[in-house]
């Protein structure tokens, strides 16, 4: 049997799109309106807005030359509009947009329903599993309700915890914006944290320093 050997390359977003969906001229991003790309015969690529404004420039010469590499090229008769469309920039543009779309958690019960977290319960759920009114004692009798296990209590306790919450109004937030908090939340205290550890190397080589220094000063004083 044969075998086949893929290797796989990781990508920037962000700099893909700075070197292959930007126009050279005025580094804007191409998009569909007026930053549309635009193919000239030299094969660069310019958006429709640097375009039009060449060409009004143009308006008493029958040709111009492409902003990056100079080479003469004809202004067709219908302008710049005559021009194609750059059909792999707007291929790229299409596969970055999709690489860049949220990706919404579905329920595993109801596939077509969006999952919903309660903050008040500490649930996860769907408006099938739950239906429009949200109760903690729902939660309690209804397996459907997927209790979220932060790593320090079991679900059991979580469970029970939520029943005593009784009477409260629930915060009842889609479970993609939970997961974006969280990431924030995860971030900004990866921030703290690095912080923290700079400050603690900067103590440290400064009292390193300082106990050279004085070790340094003893040895010439017993000399």
């Amino acid at each position: 049997m044969s075998s086949r050997l893929v290797e796989t390359v990781m990508i920037n977003v962000d700099d893909f799109a700075d070197n292959f969906l930007t126009c050279g001229t005025c580094f804007s991003g191409y998009n569909s309106s007026e930053r549309a790309a635009k193919l000239l015969p030299c094969s660069h690529t310019i958006c429709r807005s640097c375009l039009d404004r060449i060409l009004t420039n143009e308006t008493q010469s029958e040709t111009f030359r492409c902003p990056i590499c100079r080479e003469n090229i004809a202004i067709p008769s219908g302008g710049a509009a005559s021009f194609p469309p750059a059909f792999i920039v707007n291929q790229l543009l299409d596969l970055l947009a999709t690489h860049r779309r949220d990706v919404v958690p579905k329920c595993c019960i109801h596939p077509s329903q969006e999952l919903l977290f309660c903050e008040t319960c500490d649930m996860v759920f769907c408006s099938e599993c739950r239906g429009r009114n949200h109760a903690v004692q729902n939660h309690v009798n209804d397996s459907s309700c997927l209790p979220v296990n932060n790593g320090n209590q079991d679900i059991t306790t979580q469970v029970e915890s939520s029943s005593s919450n009784t009477g409260l109004n629930h915060n009842v937030i889609t479970f993609n914006v939970a997961l974006k908090r969280c990431s924030e939340i995860m971030l900004y205290k990866m921030h703290l944290c690095t912080q923290e550890l700079n400050c603690a190397q900067e103590a440290v080589t400064s009292e390193l320093e300082r106990l050279t220094n004085n070790t340094s000063s003893c040895v010439e004083v017993s000399r």
